[in-house]
């Protein structure tokens, strides 16, 4: 009994102030995993963003070849061209409009 109050004592003695007992900081970007983790979802959206961006300019790029081709279709082989204007038609497809089914149709 006397060795507990003595360390009770001792403990008293070297007690801190109530503001200085909370001062530990959670620090949660100094664990090596969630750097880690923080890095891989940080490339994962990038490589999203990127990957998003070539899609667009590939849709682009197909929309101005699709435009190219009808234009070359009207000018030098008119004829031909209109027997596929027939076809669209056929499938229900307007001419005039840039729709995904219209693309599909002409590749």
């Amino acid at each position: 009994l006397s060795h507990h109050v003595s360390s009770m004592l001792v403990a008293a003695a070297q007690d801190i102030g109530i503001d200085e007992a909370f001062t530990d900081e959670i620090d949660l970007f100094g664990d090596p995993l969630v750097q880690k983790m923080v890095g891989a979802f940080g490339v994962v959206i990038v490589v999203l963003l990127a990957a998003n961006a070539l899609l667009g300019q590939m849709d682009g790029a197909i929309r101005n070849v699709l435009g190219d081709f009808e234009q070359a279709m009207r000018t030098r082989y008119a004829s031909r061209w209109i027997e596929i204007e027939e076809e669209l038609e056929g499938l229900g497809i307007d001419s005039e409009t840039e729709s995904p089914e219209r693309t599909e149709a002409l590749m």
